[in-house]
């Protein structure tokens, strides 16, 4: 079940993930874009008050571990109408319980529905990609992940998730070519950083470079919330970067730990310090000889 406890911990993710990217600083799709001519050009309708009562129900019974009261909420959320934020979302988050519980025919089910009724999103093309893996159809994952990227040029896992896929069936060169699109997009990302007005945009944005492994564009991108006005900023840039974070940034982070610096914020500039030079350890003991 430790796929489902994530969900708990992705739920903000997961009720911004349709329509949203622009808001947390994502690149968006172009107009141009191949996957606009395979996905409707639907909205989502405002929600009502039935709609949200279940879907604060849902997510509060996910995050105390009540999966059952949740999943009974989202069904009764899932047949509600008109689709709205709160019903992608919860049908979404009910394809990934699916999952979890290795019901792949009723999680395709309903992420091809919701793909169908719903705005384009680089979230559920995610959750479609894992899915298919999950059955055995990489060629249909392979196009979901494309999509995810097309979706949304900032949707940095989907990368990370294609090149893994194309290596696994001996597609190198391909491989190459994805990861050199993220460490792009890492870096536009690092240039929108310095721009961006809002906090909370920031924030959101840093978040999404935490593609789950060491990575030195990400890790670079990453690290310039490290001097951000907003403590929050600069907490979202220490936790992503005890994930992402590589050798060059630790002279970023060492000065988060020195005498004087907030005590939360060292604590986690320390932890981010830590996993950063076991992983580093750990590498030198693997290289050969």
């Amino acid at each position: 079940m430790s796929r489902v406890l994530l969900l708990a911990a992705g739920l903000s993710l997961v009720a911004g993930c349709f329509g949203g990217s622009n808001d947390a600083g994502g690149a968006g799709p172009s107009e141009s874009d191949p996957v606009h001519e395979s996905l409707p050009p639907v909205e989502l309708e405002p929600g009502t008050d039935r709609q949200r009562e279940l879907r604060d129900a849902a997510w509060a019974a996910v995050d105390r571990g009540d999966f059952d009261t949740g999943v009974t909420a989202l069904l009764a959320l899932a047949r509600t109408d008109p689709m709205s934020q709160e019903k992608a979302s919860g049908m979404l988050l009910l394809a990934e319980y699916y999952s979890v519980e290795g019901r792949h025919a009723e999680a395709l089910d309903l992420l091809l529905r919701l793909r169908a009724d719903a705005p384009a999103s680089a979230e559920l093309e995610y959750v479609l990609a894992r899915t298919y893996l999950d059955i055995g159809d990489d060629e249909e994952a392979e196009g979901a992940f494309r999509r995810a990227t097309r979706v949304d040029a900032d949707y940095l896992r989907a990368y990370v998730a294609l090149a893994a896929l194309l290596r696994r069936h001996d597609r190198a060169r391909d491989a190459d070519t994805v990861m050199l699109r993220l460490e792009r997009q890492s870096r536009v990302i690092g240039e929108r950083l310095a721009t961006m007005p809002d906090a909370s945009a920031r924030t959101a944005l840093i978040r999404r470079l935490d593609i789950g492994l060491p990575h030195p564009s990400a890790a670079r991108a990453a690290s310039l919330g490290l001097v951000d006005e907003d403590p929050e900023v600069v907490r979202a840039a220490l936790e992503t970067l005890a994930t992402i974070g590589t050798v060059d940034v630790i002279p970023r982070l060492e000065p988060l730990t020195a005498p004087g610096a907030d005590d939360e914020l060292s604590t986690l500039a320390r932890i981010a310090l830590e996993a950063i030079r076991a992983r580093a350890a750990a590498a030198d003991t693997l290289a050969p000889d």
